[in-house]
């Protein structure tokens, strides 16, 4: 917290500067009227997003804004993290980092929008004020280029921004850019564009561009990394003999390094040439830079109105997407995922997401696929590879699951992923205190890993030591909120534990966070008969065999609730319906049987003893009672466990 104080400081130190100008200016006015109370003044909150002035104190734009939401979100203060995130949207609608925060937090603006005026006239007034100019300086008798602009930038309520934008660098004097509400880019994002390899010279700064900062900045995997790559650093530093000219010969020296900037510099442009409006998708014009002569507009100039629309639409269809697999709604999910073109539902990140919802869903096979084709797509990818184990554990494939383990462990053992996939490997073959050694190494790596504190607190909860268990799974609540496993994972405790009241409270928590789980609403429905609402159990489990008609688990209870209500016929007629779902479990024949001798149909009632007893020899004597005390009144009757 210590830390988030002093972020949150260093980024506000102006505008609680300014505010408090504001304060005292207010003050005087009201001692001039002679008003002493500080009525109607706004608060820091509202006087921040009262206006563009005040909002501009922030440094960096839209990425400080976004800085600022990270902060105020992992210090628990969501709505105003909210706030920033949206606020950094209206000066940057391509910051895919605001997005993916909104989205996760379920306040994302799911409608499909075009740029709003304010934005277009935002990059119509960065095309007017940049200007590229090519300056010739001999520095330690070699040529170097130098890109200026123009000071047209809009004035800053800041002092200090008012001033000399330049400043000495090893005795040369640079330009800084302003860009008026555009995030700009890095020098050293930048320069990863670039990959000259020739001798160091002053960095040559290109007109920022958000969408050039989105392809730049966040495209996480190695797949894409290599399409922005050159050619000539793909291949490494032996590729850089032919920039070795003679000194005396600066006219080559200048023609390479103009082209080496013209093939950045186009490189949006070539991207936005290869957007298909209909399937708004990146076409093979989008991976590949041409080349081509030098140009003096600025890559925000190179695009056109209706290719930038296309990017956002595009960003805007995968926060839609990923917002709904955050809010666990997955079959709107997968609904919106179709509108992607086949391109982009085949990169890495969109079939990890897929194959979460699918997860979700209990789709086990759908899930393995989609994992399974990302590890192809994405072959250096770990985030999503804890979930490919889970779904192997699910699926008992300790086969595969055992070479997954091998092979992120020969691809990153610095990752916590790996750590984790082997702990679900040893966790399937029942060795929970070797899982939870690898467990406790993954969450050395990283100690805010939520999925790991959860299946850690499973581990304990199948040694029986609950007491461990439960406090892993408040460190994953206290990581993550929405963690609905945690919630989960305690009320299962504190149900075994016979805490009723506990245990409906934290699968009531678990439903809320994911309404549309069976699994769920049945645990909740059987805390509710244990807690005496036997009634409300009835409807909350109708709801989960409504949700997913292939769990018979829900109407096998509520067949054991209508048998303990005394209403056997409505108890047989649910059993019937899960005896065709699951045809070989032996609890089923045997509640079946007990409801047949309500009926007064024992001959029946011996058959469906008899089939129990063939399909689980263990509970021989508690069938042979039940079968002894057919033509007997119910009294005092055993029963076995679920299925």
């Amino acid at each position: 917290l210590k830390d988030y104080s002093r972020a949150e400081e260093c980024l506000l130190r102006k505008a609680r500067s300014a505010f408090k100008d504001y304060q005292n200016t207010f003050l005087n006015l009201n001692n001039v009227r002679g008003n002493n109370v500080l009525g109607g003044s706004l608060s820091m909150d509202d006087w921040l997003f009262s206006s563009n002035t005040a909002i501009s104190l922030i440094p960096n734009g839209a990425s400080g804004l976004c800085v600022l939401g990270n902060v105020f979100r992992a210090s628990n203060r969501k709505p105003k993290a909210i706030q920033f995130f949206k606020a950094s949207l209206e000066l940057d609608p391509f910051l895919w980092s605001s997005i993916e925060a909104l989205a996760e937090l379920g306040s994302l603006d799911t409608n499909k929008q075009d740029l709003k005026p304010h934005q277009i006239a935002l990059l119509n007034q960065s095309k007017k004020s940049k200007k590229i100019e090519v300056v010739n300086q001999n520095i330690k008798d070699e040529s170097t280029l130098m890109f200026a602009e123009s000071p047209v930038a809009p004035s800053s309520p800041n002092p200090a921004a008012d001033g000399d934008n330049s400043h000495e660098e090893n005795g040369v004097s640079r330009v800084q850019f302003q860009t008026p509400g555009l995030t700009p880019i890095a020098p050293s994002s930048v320069s990863r564009l670039h990959h000259n390899e020739g001798p160091e010279t002053p960095d040559s700064q290109t007109p920022s561009s958000t969408t050039l900062n989105f392809l730049v900045n966040h495209q996480p995997h190695s797949s894409m990394r290599m399409a922005l790559e050159t050619p000539a650093a793909r291949r490494g530093p032996d590729a850089s003999d032919d920039m070795q000219d003679d000194p005396g010969a600066p006219s080559e020296r200048r023609k390479k390094l103009f082209s080496s900037t013209t093939e950045n510099s186009n490189f949006l442009s070539n991207a936005a040439g290869g957007l298909n409006e209909t399937n708004r998708t990146p076409g093979p014009a989008a991976l590949e830079p041409k080349k081509s002569s030098f140009i003096t507009s600025s890559a925000t100039e190179a695009l056109p109105k209706n290719s930038l629309e296309v990017i956002l639409r595009l960003l805007t269809t995968a926060g839609t997407f990923y917002q709904h697999v955050c809010q666990y709604r997955c079959k709107e999910a997968i609904q919106e995922m179709q509108q992607l073109s086949w391109k982009q539902q085949n990169t890495g990140w969109v079939l990890h997401q897929q194959g979460r919802a699918h997860l979700e869903l209990n789709e086990f096979t759908a899930a393995q696929r989609c994992f399974e084709q990302m590890q192809t797509r994405d072959p250096a990818r770990m985030v999503g590879l804890e979930l490919l184990s889970t779904v192997y554990w699910h699926l008992k494939k300790e086969v595969e699951l055992s070479y997954l383990a091998q092979r992120v462990l020969d691809t990153d053992r610095l990752s916590p992923v790996t750590w984790c996939v082997v702990g679900n490997c040893f966790s399937l073959q029942k060795d929970h205190e070797t899982a939870l050694v690898f467990f406790r190494r993954s969450l050395q790596l990283d100690p805010n890993f939520t999925y790991i504190h959860t299946l850690s607190g499973y581990e304990y909860m199948a040694n029986e030591d609950f007491d461990k268990a439960i406090v892993c799974f408040r460190k994953a609540l206290r990581i993550n909120e929405r963690h609905y496993n945690a919630w989960y994972g305690l009320g299962a405790i504190y149900h075994r534990q016979e805490k009723f009241d506990l245990a409906e409270y934290h699968f009531e928590r678990a439903v809320q966070l994911h309404p549309m789980s069976s699994i769920l609403l049945c645990n909740l429905g059987i805390a509710q008969y244990a807690s005496g609402k036997a009634y409300q159990a009835l409807d909350t489990l109708a709801q989960a065999f409504r949700l997913d008609p292939t769990n018979p688990q829900a109407r096998f209870q509520r067949a054991n609730i209508y048998s303990a209500l005394h209403r056997p016929s409505e108890a047989y007629a649910e059993l019937v319906k899960v005896r065709d779902s699951a045809p070989r479990e032996a609890a089923v024949h045997f509640a079946m049987g007990k409801v047949l001798k309500r009926l007064g149909r024992p001959q029946e009632a011996i058959t469906s003893f008899l089939t129990a007893m063939d399909l689980d020899p263990k509970d021989n004597q508690i069938i042979k009672s039940a079968m002894d005390k057919v033509s007997e009144p119910d009294v005092g009757e055993e029963s076995m466990s679920t299925f």
